[in-house]
């Protein structure tokens, strides 16, 4: 019994260790509300094309985001849908 209860104890340690140590942006992923910039342009140019914005999930629509209709979405455009946090620009 003691030693099971030791196990519980160590194995929830663990859990919440792994739960704090993981940064806002390596638990916010493509599809998530919190996606940042970075995410969503999978091909790392600093843009974001139609394509990899459709791939990504996020809830608004393609014209809802692309505010100058260029036919990508920059970083300026990503904060001003998404807010400042969404641009996490640091690449784990």
């Amino acid at each position: 019994m003691k030693v099971m209860s030791v196990f519980l104890m160590l194995f929830g340690l663990l859990v919440l260790e792994g739960c704090a140590g993981s940064s806002p942006s390596a638990r916010a992923r493509v599809g998530d509300p919190g996606a940042t910039f970075g995410q969503v342009d999978l091909n790392g140019n600093g843009l974001i094309s139609q394509e990899e914005f459709d791939a990504s999930g996020l809830p608004q629509s393609w014209r809802q985001v692309d505010l100058d209709s260029n036919g990508y979405v920059d970083q300026d455009e990503y904060r001003r849908v998404y807010g400042p946090s969404a641009l996490d620009l640091h690449h784990d």
